[in-house]
């Protein structure tokens, strides 16, 4: 492995990132059309899960429907606010656009480049997005009989502000009982690998957060993934909150300690078997240092 001192990596930095926010934004979002087709193909459509001989079934289309005009309504109220501004100059659209890139990226890694050993990351419908909060689905196990599951929210870091996010994870937390509060759900889930087909509970959420100049990386190497950085800070991250997470529903929920409890080993296994602590840790990397500060501020909820 090559090592690389402060300066080098500061001189790096500074050779590749662009000289300022606006710049660097105007070469991401030049992706986010292609980003936008691809993602609409692999979401999850509530339409192909309709068994339209079976009016009772989950999926019917008249449930289905009503869910699709609830996306239409709040995705008509998102684009009102598509030209208003933000402090750091970007507008509300931008924003998004930026996270849907920065949720394209974090799949391509983990079902292209391999950061996660035998994971996929299913992209959930527009419908649960919004509705139910979890971005993408991340599916470990090569068996249907170890198969798990873990919600995760994918956010960009010039936001500075995780605090919703965190907030959610620590009320439901808080709530759960294994009945009526269940932490994560998807409504509308679909699994070849599990065998199943129906509404998916009981999911931790983890919110991973990448910086501007992560997004500029994997942007420029989108086609070399494997081995990428952004797998080190995802898995590490990752980590770190669910392990805060079970701290804390040791104290205040010890029911949902044991819901927590095996997606933390199967994280904690996934970081050794990557080296991915070693490897951040080695590489000096400091491009996500606002993003991983944004989380910091997060984790505080549950101190």
């Amino acid at each position: 492995m090559i090592h690389m001192s402060n300066e080098a990596i500061y001189n790096l930095d500074r050779r590749s990132r662009s000289e300022d926010i606006a710049h660097t934004t105007e070469k991401l979002l030049s992706r986010h059309e292609t980003v936008a087709r691809n993602m609409a193909a692999i979401s999850i459509n509530p339409k192909d899960l309709v068994r339209e001989e079976d009016p009772n079934d989950i999926y019917s289309i008249d449930r289905v429907q009503h869910d699709l005009q609830y996306v239409d309504k709040m995705q008509q109220r998102f684009a009102e606010s598509d030209n208003e501004k933000l402090p750091n100059g970007l507008t509300f659209k931008e924003v998004r656009q930026l996270a849907e890139i920065a949720e394209y990226d974090l799949i391509r890694g983990i079902n292209l480049g391999g950061w996660i050993p035998h994971g996929r990351a299913i992209k959930t419908s527009d419908f649960d997005d919004i509705a139910n909060g979890v971005d993408l689905v991340m599916e470990i196990g090569g068996k249907q009989s170890s198969i798990g599951h873990l919600g995760l929210g994918v956010d960009v870091s010039f936001s500075l502000n995780l605090q919703k996010k965190f907030q959610r994870i620590k009320e439901e937390i808080d709530a759960y009982d294994g009945r009526l509060n269940r932490l994560g759900v998807v409504k509308y889930f679909q699994s070849q690998a599990a065998g199943m087909r129906g509404e998916l509970s009981g999911l931790p959420r983890v919110v991973t957060a990448f910086d501007l100049g992560v997004l500029e990386d994997m942007a420029v190497k989108s086609e070399q993934l494997k081995g990428h950085i952004g797998q080190a800070l995802m898995i590490t991250t990752m980590q770190k909150q669910l392990s805060v997470f079970h701290e804390y529903a040791l104290d205040v929920n010890p029911a949902c300690a044991a819901q927590l409890q095996r997606p933390l080993n199967m994280i904690g296994a996934i970081s050794q078997m990557t080296n991915s602590k070693e490897r951040l840790e080695s590489s000096e990397y400091t491009k996500n240092h606002k993003a991983d500060d944004a989380v910091e501020a997060g984790l505080k909820l549950f101190m």
